[in-house]
């Protein structure tokens, strides 16, 4: 009776035994399958380095038990199938993979970025890109993801919800940047007092100085664009009165002699050859402004100076040959 007892528990162990033999041999395959599709892949032999990770994928998912989850190996396995079908531009693969590696592993912001613009640029799904980076926000509420929900609804040219998603990620950023997207937008939308009052609410935030000077140039070209000139000049004397800007004071030296206010002409382009002594376009208004100011030798200096310039080199003779007659 004992003897008998004895085989029965060793054939129980024996049993036991072959179970684990069974399970490591799962797991050695699913490795071997790996490795495989590792070789494949490094000679770019991406179809059938799929077929092996997949087959290692699912013989892991075989050898599951509660002490060996194998999380992992499954983890690694299945970010390698995404990044397979993805080189192999298999992209109704790569996008299913990349979701489902996502799944266990949610924290990968790259990998959702990723997929997110495989369905809008390369399977025309802006819907399913949408839905990629929304989940991927309301689970980690990145800025990152925020301003990419933004950058799909901008490429989409729906404006609206482009600019709820800047002013979502600016309110976490705080990226003086994003005004000048959000103002750009709202002129789009022809909605050109929105994209003013967008500037003036930023500059009312009592911005850093050199963030002041980027809003005053941006409201100072949005003005220009609505062709209301006075309020472009207004914000480009504000962008110069903090720093010198030579593209800046230019415009104001077009401007101001459009306007026939000689003056600010000679004020502006003097600024401009300050900083840049051999500027063609500023030495060249500087003359006109001096001429029609009654100032000839000023304008005779200026002149001489562009009168072998390709661009006003014939206009300057013109104008040398009007001062030696005295006119």
């Amino acid at each position: 009776m004992k003897t008998l007892k004895k085989l029965f528990v060793v054939g129980l162990v024996l049993i036991s035994c072959s179970g684990l033999f069974a399970q490591k041999s799962k797991e050695r395959i699913a490795a071997e399958f790996a490795t495989t599709a590792d070789s494949l892949f490094n000679i770019k032999d991406y179809a059938n380095a799929l077929s092996e990770y997949e087959k290692s994928l699912n013989t892991y998912k075989e050898a599951i038990t509660d002490l060996t989850p194998f999380d992992e190996e499954i983890k690694k396995v299945s970010l390698n199938l995404y990044i397979t079908a993805t080189a192999a531009k298999a992209y109704d693969k790569a996008v299913v993979w990349g979701e489902k590696y996502l799944e266990l592993d949610p924290n990968r912001g790259d990998i959702a970025k990723n997929v997110s613009v495989i369905y809008a640029v390369a399977l025309k799904n802006n819907q399913k890109s949408l839905e990629v980076l929304t989940k991927f926000e309301e689970k980690f509420k990145t800025n990152t993801a925020k301003l990419a929900i933004a950058d799909r609804y901008d490429r989409m040219k729906d404006y609206n919800n482009a600019i709820i998603w800047y002013k979502k990620a600016y309110e976490q950023s705080k990226d003086s940047d994003l005004f000048e997207k959000i103002a750009d937008l709202y002129v789009k939308l022809k909605q050109n007092t929105e994209a003013i009052k967008t500037y003036e609410d930023f500059l009312a935030s009592n911005p850093s100085e050199a963030d002041l000077m980027k809003t005053y140039r941006n409201l100072g070209t949005l003005y220009n664009k609505l062709k209301n000139t006075n309020k472009a000049i207004e914000y480009f004397e504000k962008v110069l009165a903090i720093q010198p800007d030579p593209k800046v004071a230019l415009f104001l030296v077009s401007s101001y002699y459009d306007k026939k206010d000689y003056s600010n002409t000679i004020k502006y382009a003097n600024i401009v050859i300050e900083n840049e002594s051999s500027n063609a376009d500023a030495i060249y208004f500087r003359a006109l402004a001096y001429y029609y100011s009654n100032k000839k030798d000023l304008a005779k200096a200026d002149f001489q100076q562009v009168e072998k310039n390709p661009k006003y080199g014939k206009s300057a003779s013109d104008f040398l040959k009007l001062i030696a007659q005295g006119k």
